[in-house]
């Protein structure tokens, strides 16, 4: 296979300044993309239509060049241009000074082209700098595989059959994620409105507002939260004192920030996040643990049972009784008369038991969903990469890597 410096397969163009006072027109003929745009495509890799147009006038009046369609776009500016991501542009457009186009010359097929920029390692082209910002000069003159354009047709048809393979198996097993932890959330509400109990009498005659239109079983007593838990914020700390190790946690409004050398509890404590963006937001603390300001310790003080008492706060999703002001916040007086369901002990014990377990199941099952999706991910770059370089024979009949996936999988599952 020959091989030539990229420029010889493309023309690189970049992008121009993007004044606030032309974004956000949706309804002129070309379409303006942005650096975020590049996470926003199909699933062969097209850009989406953008939320920002301009009209060829504006376009020669900002100075901007008119991409050819099928060109393939990078961010050479900023964070995004450590991610690596490439997508072509379905229509002529134009694009911000954080990208670049690398439009086809002739002799280079445009999908080879994409599929080529995919296999090329960026880290080594950066320049220097507080600012990622890739060295035009040393990625035009990066050296790379340059088929005859028959055999680049080959590679780019190959490869936009088996990559779409791919990328539905991963469409796939995410949707499969996402249907198993929806029907586990069911079930938890089931356990958590029901109990665990075969064909108990349920009734809708009850006081807990956030659950009307639901049956509870009847016998179950219904209650202020703040009559049968103490709910308090916790103590104020500086981030002085907090460290990266030490002998006790300390636990803010999102849960664990470090560790201190004081405690201001003793025992396990189900808390939730007070104020910002993760008010609302509730977990465990494992004692002694030091609790912040910034989160509410809820401390049973009649019969309930620690387990259940969190997996019900979550079911009650807090986050919703947020003031809508700037800085979203609980008040603990407004938690703390909200009305909740109480079941016996021994049934609190039961329904904590069987979503623990659930959970744990489900962790397992996420984290085969997880593996199957990264082994996907290495299967899809390792692809590009052999047939692009020439690695593979893509005239060749062979099994398509997704069944191969499958197969892999199913025996490791």
């Amino acid at each position: 296979m020959n091989h030539a410096p990229l420029k010889r397969l493309a023309r690189i163009s970049s992008g121009t300044g993007f004044p606030i006072a032309y974004q956000g027109e949706e309804s002129e003929d070309v379409s303006f993309f942005k650096v975020g745009s590049l996470k926003s495509v199909d699933l062969w890799g097209m850009m989406l239509k953008s939320r920002d147009t301009i009209s060829f006038q504006t376009a020669v009046g900002l100075g901007a060049e008119i991409i050819p369609e099928n060109s393939s776009l990078m961010a050479k500016i900023g964070a995004a241009t450590v991610l690596g991501r490439v997508a072509q542009n379905p229509k002529e457009c134009c694009i911000d000074n954080n990208l670049m186009a690398l439009i086809p010359k002739d002799g280079t097929h445009p999908r080879f082209l994409y599929y080529l920029l995919h296999t090329i390692d960026l880290a080594p082209l950066m320049n220097p700098g507080a600012v990622p910002n890739l060295n035009l000069h040393a990625f035009r003159h990066r050296v790379v595989p340059y088929p005859e354009p028959s055999s680049q047709f080959a590679i780019a048809d190959y490869l936009d059959h088996e990559i779409a393979e791919i990328d539905a198996f991963i469409s796939d097993t995410k949707g499969f994620a996402a249907l198993a932890l929806e029907r586990s959330s069911a079930q938890h509400a089931i356990w958590l409105t029901q109990g665990t109990k075969q064909n108990p009498t349920l009734t809708q005659d009850h006081e807990v507002d956030w659950l009307q239109g639901a049956r509870i079983p009847e016998h179950w007593e219904t209650v202020k939260l703040g009559l049968v838990a103490r709910l308090r914020s916790g103590d104020s700390i500086t981030a002085a004192d907090i460290d990266p190790s030490g002998e006790y946690p300390v636990y803010g409004g999102g849960g664990l920030r470090g560790y201190t050398s004081s405690w201001t509890h003793n025992d396990d404590q189900v808390m939730f996040g007070r104020q910002g963006a993760l008010c609302g937001q509730v977990f465990v603390g494992h004692g002694p643990l030091f609790a912040t300001e910034h989160a509410v310790v809820v401390e049973p003080s009649g019969s309930l049972d620690l387990k259940w008492l969190e997996y019900l706060l979550h079911f009650m999703n807090l986050g919703q009784y947020s003031t809508s002001a700037a800085q979203p916040g609980l008040s603990v007086d407004d938690v703390s008369k909200l009305r909740i369901f109480r079941p016996p002990l021994d049934e609190q014990e039961s329904v904590g038991r069987y979503i623990a377990r659930d959970q744990a199941s489900m962790d397992v099952v996420h984290q085969e969903f997880k593996t199957a999706t990264t082994l996907a991910l290495e299967r899809r770059a390792a692809l590009i990469s052999a047939a692009v370089t020439g690695q593979i024979d893509v005239t060749e009949r062979r099994k398509p890597v997704a069944e191969e996936l499958e197969d892999e999988v199913r025996q490791n599952v």
